[in-house]
Order: structure tokens, then C-alpha cells, then sequence
């Protein structure tokens, strides 16, 4: 059975409705107005002169930094050219993004020039640092010409083409650079591994130590190879005294734990990890036990007991 509703009964009901349809059409149209697309950032109209500039830059990047140069934020002021007053003056956020360019490039000359100077005598780890460093900041540069590029004007696309070809070119010639400069570092580590491995050989032990200090810069794991040097010639037991008295000398900073096992693997291939150098060889083992240093003990450890399986 139907329900019946009287006159006053559907005209209150008409005035709800009315009522709800006004609540509502104001939120429907605050939401459809938060919805309006952001409006993309305006072009940016270059100066021919300072894309010039940035081309000559680029072109110079082998000069030397001067002392003058330094790091600052690429969000901070600067002080313009005077021919920058006749030049068409440029929107804030284009202003900045070109003086995040020419910092970019600053930045990529000096880790550049940073790791050419510094390949001899740094350690590995400063010249993977550095190295990393550069390379971050080719990345850095790209991505600030490429956000430049898509802003400009159509009418600097030739300027912006020539900055990026100058700008792939100079990236070819530094990885060419710094490519030559980590293999004369690897020949220069070659050279010092074989000198201490002379000295050891010889019981040039100061001799050895100093040089060994020098090596420590090319490597962080010298032993094997030292160890694999000394044995090309000799015999095995005067070669092992030689790397005795060698280890033992070498500062516990050095991790002298990884050229014991250097040894023991080396007289263990050998079928020499016998006689009086053997016995030498569990005495210094003993001795770096009592040292305690962390983990070169533990290390020790399992080392005693790997000669102790193989000793004869």
C-alpha cells in the first residue's frame, strides 16, 4: 500500500532539496576550481652574448681555476657583466637557472682539475671519492642544460644545439684525460709493488716499510700481490723468513693480518709451511693474538687453525 503525502508534507520536502542542491554546488565548483592545470614557466629569451660565453666556457675548461674561483651556491647573487644593462633582462627563475648552468661548469672544471692533480699522492679511497665526484658533477651538468634547453625560446634551438655538441665533446676529451690518469695511477702502483717486493726480497726492510707506505696509497689489499712477487725467484723457505721479518715491522694500521694469510696460502700451495720459518710463523700469529685488535684477532685465529690443519 502506497504512502500519502500531503500538499504541506511535498513542499516542505521541494525546499530540502533546493536547499542541499545550493549547499552543494559551491563545494563542487571550489573543487573544480582547485583543479586548474598549473600554468608552465614562461620562456626564457637568451642573450647571443650569453650563450656565447657559455660556449667559450665550455671551450676553456682545460684552463687552470683561478684562485679567485670558488664554490658558491649557485642560488646566490652575482655581479653582472656591464654589457649585461643593455641585455634583454631575463625572468627571476630563468636568471637562475642560467647561473646554475655556469656554476655547473665550474664545478665540473674544478673536480676535474682537482683529480688530475691529486692522482700520485691520495689514497685509494680520497681517489675514489674524487673520482665519484666528477663524475657526479658531469651528471649535474647535463641535467641543468637539459631543464635550460627546454625552457628557452625556439629561437636560441641552434645556440643551445652548438652548447650541448661543445659540452659532449668536453666530456670525451676529460673521461679521455681521466682515463689516462688512472692508468699511469695502476702503472704507478705496479712499479711500487715490485720495488717493495725487491726490497723484501733483499731484507731491505726500512727500505721495504717506506716504499710499502707509498704503495698504501694505490691499494687497500697490497699483500697477495707482494706475497705472489717475492716468490717468483728464490727458494721458499728464504723467501719466507724475508716476508717474516717484513710482517712484523708493518704498523697494525695496515692490517698485517692479510699478509700472514697472504703467506700461509703461499707456503701452503708451496708444501712448504714446514721447518724453522714455520715455527717463526706461529710465534708472530701468537703474538698478534695478544694484541687483541678486533678483528685482525679474530682473523688470527681462524688463521692458527688453518695452519695447524696444514702444517707438516
Amino acid at each position: 500500500m502506497g504512502f500519502i503525502r500531503s500538499p504541506t508534507a511535498a513542499l516542505l520536502l521541494l525546499v530540502l532539496a533546493g536547499l542541499a542542491i545550493l549547499t552543494v554546488a559551491p563545494v563542487q565548483s571550489q573543487q573544480q576550481g582547485g583543479r586548474r592545470p598549473t600554468p608552465p614557466p614562461p620562456k626564457c629569451t637568451l642573450s647571443a652574448d650569453e650563450l656565447d660565453a657559455l660556449i667559450t666556457q665550455v671551450e676553456d675548461i682545460e684552463r687552470e681555476p683561478s684562485e679567485g674561483d670558488n664554490d658558491d651556491d649557485e642560488n646566490s647573487e652575482e655581479t653582472e657583466p656591464d654589457s649585461a644593462a643593455t641585455a634583454p633582462q631575463l625572468n627571476p627563475g630563468c636568471a637562475r637557472e642560467l647561473r646554475r648552468l655556469r656554476h655547473s661548469i665550474d664545478h665540473l672544471q674544478k673536480s676535474y682539475h682537482n683529480l688530475k692533480q691529486n692522482t700520485v699522492d691520495i689514497d685509494e679511497q680520497q681517489y675514489r671519492y674524487m673520482q665519484n665526484h666528477y663524475t657526479a658533477r658531469k651528471r649535474e651538468l647535463n641535467a641543468q642544460l637539459e631543464l635550460l634547453s627546454q625552457r628557452a625560446n625556439a629561437q636560441h634551438r641552434s645556440q643551445l644545439m652548438e652548447l650541448k655538441r661543445k659540452i659532449a665533446a668536453m666530456e670525451k676529451q676529460l673521461n679521455q684525460s681521466v682515463t689516462q690518469l688512472a692508468e699511469e695511477r695502476q702503472q704507478n702502483m705496479a712499479r711500487r709493488l715490485q720495488l717493495v717486493a725487491l726490497n723484501v726480497r733483499n731484507n731491505k726492510i726500512p727500505v721495504a716499510l717506506s716504499n710499502f707506505e707509498k704503495l698504501a696509497n694505490y691499494t687497500s689489499e697490497p699483500y697477495g700481490a707482494i706475497v705472489q712477487n717475492v716468490f717468483q725467484t728464490g727458494s721458499s723457505s728464504t723467501n719466507a723468513w724475508a716476508l717474516l721479518s717484513f710482517l712484523r715491522k708493518v704498523d697494525l694500521s695496515r692490517e698485517p693480518i692479510a699478509g700472514y694469510e697472504a703467506l700461509v696460502d703461499a707456503l701452503i700451495a708451496r708444501n712448504a709451511l714446514r721447518g724453522p720459518e714455520a715455527l717463526e710463523l706461529l710465534k708472530q700469529l701468537q703474538c698478534l693474538i695478544l694484541v687483541r685488535d678486533g678483528q685482525q684477532q679474530a682473523r688470527t685465529i681462524a688463521l692458527l687453525k688453518k695452519f695447524k690443519a696444514n702444517v707438516h
